[in-house]
């Protein structure tokens, strides 16, 4: 069984609907087991305690015994996912002590936007996936959710994980690598891995939170879609229904979409060789990573991950092809390049105007 890289496009049914302002007619359609869960303790802010007292990094802890109930039955209705038991976890004390510290030195801005609409940062083991986000269906009008951290994606340091990720969507042949450095060697550690893994889980939960784009899922009526060119960040360069079906406008970045990171199956992935192809474009795209081309949320959540990650911190994000041994590409994150100049303004817009929406960002 595949473990997999986020799994916040799932919740489309059972969170993302609900905000839609259609929660009568999407609720009247969902089978019984959905239901529960949107009314599941896991849902309510309430079930947390005095979260808004506490700050981010003490937010950060072991799942509630509910949340992790809430997991597993969200598990069970999805095939794929239904032998996983998910329970509460917690790292040792070095592992959390250096994250609460990497946490901490995230700018001020990014704590306040977060201050009303995170309730909890929680580690998980089982869950079948290294990151999860979730919005809740009793949270009234402001989009609450909390963030899911998976035991199995902390055991690999910071670039032997994003190495893997990068890979997952290829087959590789002997002598062919995807190496990629997102930390120095002194600085290449576990905590390094969690805390981009959550940078991105924490993109997705800002872009609902603060109306990136629609909280709509797939099972809404059409005309509830706006397009997704509407919202400023997309606009020129996504096009259709601001759902899952949301496509890129260039026939070029439109390579990127839905690529199989993490497949079910071994012959879902692609040929190194369509790697090399990939990335070799990557700099003609807007796009930081390969995973941001799968579809606008991932895309949303990449850029902001990577824009922290690369931009503010000052880290490196490095990215090397190897053919039977020789290296055949070498390139950088997207966000640095021409291609992500864009991106690069609408997030330091983005995260000093702590969530407005940029109007004054113009297309590279």
């Amino acid at each position: 069984m595949g473990f997999q890289f986020g799994r916040h496009n799932l919740l489309m049914l059972i969170s993302l609907m609900i905000f839609s302002g259609t929660m009568l007619s999407v609720s009247s359609c969902l089978p019984e087991e959905q239901e529960n869960l949107i009314e599941h303790a896991a849902h309510d802010p309430a079930s947390y305690g005095d979260w808004r007292s506490k700050s981010l990094t003490e937010r950060i802890a072991t799942a509630p015994d509910f949340v992790a109930d809430f997991m597993m039955k969200f598990n069970q209705m999805d095939e794929q996912f239904s032998a996983y038991k998910t329970r509460p976890y917690m790292p040792d004390a070095a592992f959390v002590e250096e994250l609460d510290a990497l946490v901490k030195a995230w700018p001020r801005e990014i704590h306040e936007m977060l201050e009303d609409n995170l309730v909890g940062i929680f580690f998980v083991s089982d869950m079948g996936s290294s990151g999860f986000a979730t919005w809740m269906a009793n949270a009234g009008e402001s989009y609450r959710g909390f963030i899911l951290i998976d035991e199995q994606a902390i055991v690999q340091t910071a670039n032997a994980w994003v190495s893997g990720r990068a890979a997952s969507a290829f087959r590789l042949d002997r002598g062919d690598s995807l190496v990629i450095m997102m930390e120095e060697p002194e600085n290449n550690t576990l905590a390094r891995a969690a805390e981009f893994i959550l940078l991105h889980e924490i993109g997705h939960q800002l872009a609902f939170a603060y109306g990136v784009h629609a909280l709509l899922g797939e099972g809404a009526p059409p005309s509830d879609h706006p397009n997704i060119s509407s919202y400023p960040f997309f606009a020129g360069r996504w096009q259709g229904p601001s759902n899952f079906q949301a496509m890129p406008v260039d026939s070029t970045a439109l390579a990127y979409y839905k690529l199989p990171f993490y497949p079910r199956f071994e012959t879902d992935k692609l040929p190194f060789s369509k790697a090399v192809e990939l990335y070799t474009g990557l700099p003609n795209t807007s796009y930081p990573t390969l995973l941001a081309g799968s579809g606008h949320a991932q895309y949303f959540a990449e850029s902001f991950a990577s824009y922290v990650h690369c931009i503010v911190q000052q880290r490196p994000y490095h990215i090397q092809l190897f053919r039977q041994g020789r290296q055949v590409l070498a390139l950088d994150n997207g966000i640095l390049g021409e291609g992500g100049a864009f991106d690069r303004a609408f997030m330091a817009q983005f995260i000093a105007t702590k969530g407005d929406m940029p109007t004054d960002v113009s297309m590279p």
